[in-house]
């Protein structure tokens, strides 16, 4: 059985006139959990919901944009979040936050898939590796750490990014598409048309290379 969970990149509807030319269908997913503009909060509780009644042989997830986030109303619908203001609490999401939880939310699904033998396949969707370490600096200066002193605050920088880098270290680099942790599939489609010049999202071709490269990773021993 395979599983994928993710956002619009693992979702593709805008592909649903033409579901043929989706990578899971390519793929032949049993399930399809994603859903467009999803938060990573929602990737995680979904699957770990999915995961307590069922053992797939394959789960593949797509990682979202940690900017957003999510929330339920009052009838326990997920609502997903960009990066800004909650018209229901008035309040921000912190950015480090939200970025240290994606981090926790990689690692304890890896660890899980590799206690219970799922295979387990990774990708980011519309953010790549370089995005994130660069970010990471300007990410951490948003972290609870006091800033009462310039020789404080740089302590608690220094601490804060280092803590954050050991987590980044745990992330098993075998598990993402081209065996590199923070892997894209922007980055791997980024030489093929995309679905037009108004949707940036990846096109026909490029959801067949993404297909070509899960399906080589599900072929790989281990």
């Amino acid at each position: 059985m395979i599983v994928i969970n993710g956002d619009s990149y693992s979702d593709q509807f805008y592909f649903d006139n033409t579901p043929e030319v989706k990578w899971s269908n390519i793929i032949n997913a049993d399930h399809n959990l994603s859903v467009g503009g999803s938060s990573n909060d929602r990737i995680f509780i979904t699957t770990l919901d999915f995961l307590a009644h069922t053992k797939p042989d394959v789960l593949i997830i797509g990682w979202s944009n940690y900017s957003r986030w999510m929330r339920t109303n009052d009838e326990g619908t997920i609502i997903n979040l960009p990066h800004h203001e909650d018209p229901c609490t008035k309040f921000f999401p912190n950015k480090y936050s939200q970025f240290k939880n994606t981090l926790n939310y990689m690692y304890l699904l890896q660890e899980h898939c590799k206690h219970v033998g799922i295979k387990l396949i990774y990708f980011m969707s519309v953010i790549n590796r370089k995005f994130i370490m660069n970010d990471l600096p300007l990410c951490v200066k948003t972290a609870n750490y006091s800033k009462t002193d310039p020789a404080i605050e740089q302590a608690g920088f220094n601490f804060t990014l280092n803590r954050t880098m050991e987590l980044i270290d745990k992330l098993d680099p075998s598990i993402w598409i081209n065996d590199q942790v923070f892997d894209s599939i922007e980055d791997t489609t980024k030489h093929l048309p995309t679905v037009s010049e108004i949707d940036m999202h990846p096109g026909v071709e490029a959801s067949r290379e993404h297909a070509r490269i899960i399906n080589k990773k599900i072929q790989l021993k281990g």
